[in-house]
């Protein structure tokens, strides 16, 4: 799949962005964004774009002024894929999304910016449509209503503006760039079969939202590259999708036959049906993508909830609750229990970098690779080894994942523990809770070669262990505040048993939220050693 760019065509100059990887790549004023956009309609994490079977995806991460994709707002938390050529719209930035080096046909603006013989023609003077243009007027919105894609509606709109207002050529043209290149959505060029080349002068005074002409005066006749190529009239209507201009229809003659008398009305009319029919497609063609993508997503937490153990119950010499939330429709925490004799069990818990399928995906296969390594003879440092190789051999570079793994054997009082990057396992015993430093090394998935450590610690019948993902210490409150592993265990100090540590803890995070649906994946599990 090749690597995204966006660049601006409206809005505060950037630089061109480059998306390299996989992501997510998360867009917002945050230090912590992959890319930043310093501006105050922007919020800290604004949106995310990152990749997924179905393409390219991005959603509104929860922004205060929200998102739109082709002029189509987004509901917050909810992925929708995006195409090369898609314009995305965040705080003051209008940006075009392209994938590779594609790139649709283009015209070149004619620069005849510096005497300007643009004439505005405000709405309120356009006037009444004649009787005898209603007929083609309804056919044409017939035409343009019953489009099934874009490009039907593009040349249904050219067609209508030739037929009705009188012009020899019309087009309908999107600006790349400024107005310096413009993606052609479709073209009529009359007898002459000569391409349009548009006046950059319309349609600089059309992105101000008005109707614009150019007529065969003397301040026309100052814009030598326009006289020069033969045109004698043009027109230019801005069409606009929500609050933005999309799009501009642009017609001119070559010929000294004057327009309909109510061209620029009618021109405005077909503008009007032609963005309405832009945005129905869009977001009908959104709701049936992001109802596409929200069915696999649902798949894969089927999936992903199977290879999660029950809520609560017994393996081996282990007693366990457990709490499993995903912050979005699919997490990328795991969680796991591995019997592997009647005295002796394995529990390991861990989160895989990045969000959605690819997220779930990589973490079951580490959970199928792991299940295997358990039933073999080799040592837990052996194990997350090679883990670790596999992982390796079979990931890009910003796919990995933390992972805490631990041996409980309940013959020998022991607990062996790797950990791999993750961090977060308290003890609990007869004194409180306790966060050892637990050797390993870094998570799976970032260095082949590495041979991972691990400590063992004695352990007493009715010791717990509490086993959290980063969810829980990073969720913030209303003020950015973490919720941090002093509140954790504070929180569990209050908790004498098994059962009462998952609620007195979630009661605490919640409140500190304050809120029930939390900003990441939330897994927390408690397991009492017989």
């Amino acid at each position: 799949m090749p690597d995204p760019s966006l660049s601006v065509l409206a809005g505060p100059p950037l630089p061109p962005i480059r998306l390299t990887g996989k992501g997510p790549f998360v867009f917002g004023r945050s230090s912590k964004c992959e890319v930043r956009l310093e501006d105050p309609a922007v919020s800290r994490r604004h949106a995310e774009i990152a990749s997924s079977p179905d393409g390219w995806t991005i959603m509104d991460v929860g922004s205060r002024h929200g998102i739109s994709l082709n002029g189509v707002p987004l509901e917050p938390q909810v992925p929708a894929v995006i195409s090369s050529g898609d314009r995305i719209l965040i705080g003051p930035w209008t940006l075009r999304f392209r994938l590779g080096d594609v790139e649709p046909s283009t015209l070149a603006s004619i620069n005849d910016t510096t005497k300007r013989g643009a004439t505005r023609i405000p709405r309120d003077q356009l006037g009444a449509l004649a009787q005898k243009r209603l007929t083609l007027l309804i056919e044409s919105a017939r035409s343009i209503h019953t489009a099934a894609e874009e490009s039907a509606v593009a040349h249904a709109v050219v067609d209508a503006l030739v037929a009705g207002a009188g012009f020899e050529r019309a087009a309908l043209i999107r600006p790349v760039a400024g107005f310096d290149s413009l993606d052609v959505l479709a073209m009529r060029t009359g007898p002459s079969k000569r391409p349009i080349t548009p006046s950059r002068t319309l349609l600089e005074a059309a992105s101000e939202g008005a109707i614009v002409k150019l007529e065969d005066d003397s301040a026309m006749r100052g814009a030598m590259s326009i006289i020069s190529s033969g045109v004698t009239e043009a027109m230019c209507a801005p069409i606009s999708v929500g609050d933005q201009i999309d799009a501009y229809a642009y017609l001119d003659s070559t010929n000294p036959s004057a327009p309909q008398p109510d061209a620029a009305a009618f021109a405005a009319a077909i503008a009007d049906l032609c963005g309405l029919a832009f945005a129905n497609l869009r977001r009908h063609a959104l709701q049936v993508q992001q109802d596409r993508l929200m069915r696999d997503l649902n798949a894969a937490r089927d999936v992903q909830g199977r290879l999660m153990p029950p809520k609560s119950g017994r393996v081996g010499p282990l007693q366990y609750t457990m709490h499993f939330q995903p912050g979005r429709v699919v997490a990328g925490d795991f969680f796991g229990l591995r019997q592997l004799s009647d005295t002796s069990a394995a529990m390991f818990i861990g989160d895989v970098a990045g969000k959605g399928l690819a997220a779930s995906l990589l973490m079951a296969t580490i959970q199928s690779h792991l299940d295997a390594l358990l039933r073999t003879d080799q040592t837990l440092p052996q194990i997350v080894s090679e883990l670790n190789r596999y992982i390796s051999g079979r990931s890009a570079s910003n796919e990995f994942a933390s992972l805490w793994i631990g041996i409980v054997d309940a013959q020998k009082r022991t607990l062996h523990a790797v950990d791999a990057g993750h961090g977060y396992a308290i003890l609990r015993r007869g004194s409180g809770p306790e966060m050892p430093s637990f050797e390993g090394g870094p998570p799976i998935g970032v260095e082949p070669s590495i041979e991972f450590g691990e400590t063992v610690i004695e352990i007493s019948s009715g010791d717990r262990v509490v086993l959290f993902s980063d969810g829980v210490p990073e969720q913030p409150n209303k003020n950015g505040q973490l919720f941090g592993v002093n509140r954790i265990l504070e929180a569990l100090t209050s908790s004498q048993f098994l059962d009462d540590d998952l609620p007195v803890l979630i009661d605490a995070l919640a409140a500190h939220a304050p809120t029930d649906e939390f900003s990441d994946d939330v897994t927390i599990a408690s397991l009492a050693i017989d």
